[in-house]
């Protein structure tokens, strides 16, 4: 539903290439030399709450495990109130299925780099603005707005490797491949 822009593409394969050519195991054995060994949903739950504790935030966000989530991680919110952010509670839900590639030591914290690194906090924040309850008031695109939500996840992407042992923008770089 959108016209493909292919200015990086060039850039994006080479990304691809690249790591192919580092980690010739294949993709797995890049997640592992990024992300570090597999690990259970039950094995997250002390460095999650050491990353909660650590941000000075672990009584703010519920953690929430869901089999056959369609992503990794996601991020919800409710209880809003008009003008009182305060009531507004956070859910961090985590695929905890095989196929999540951010159940490892590492990959866990950079799965929370980008959910709580950058959702949350713009969430947060956000809330705390006096144009939070009337952004057209204030000249501001909706908070759901396509441009704002490319701008937040080009910051989560970033994000999602703060942590990470390699700095190659693979995962982004292959969906835009993918994309186009």
């Amino acid at each position: 539903h959108s016209n493909p822009k292919y200015q990086l593409l060039f850039k994006a394969k080479y990304i691809w290439v690249l790591v192919k050519s580092k980690y010739p195991g294949g993709i797995y054995s890049y997640y592992e030399a990024n992300f570090g060994k597999k690990i259970t949903s039950k094995d997250c739950v002390d460095i999650i709450g050491k990353y909660l504790t650590d941000n000075k935030i672990s009584g703010d966000i519920t953690i929430n495990f869901a089999p056959g989530l369609t992503c990794a991680g996601r991020i919800t919110s409710y209880g809003l109130q008009k003008n009182k952010p305060e009531t507004r509670k956070y859910v961090v839900w985590i695929n905890d299925g095989v196929e999540n590639q951010f159940l490892r030591k590492e990959g866990i914290v950079c799965l929370f780099d980008h959910e709580i690194g950058t959702h949350y906090y713009r969430a947060y924040n956000d809330g705390l603005q006096v144009w939070f309850a009337d952004r057209k008031k204030f000249g501001l695109r909706p908070i759901n707005s396509t441009e704002l939500l490319k701008t937040e996840e080009g910051l989560a992407a970033l994000h999602t490797l703060m942590s990470a042992n390699l700095d190659y923008l693979f995962l982004p770089a292959l969906l835009y491949c993918i994309r186009n």
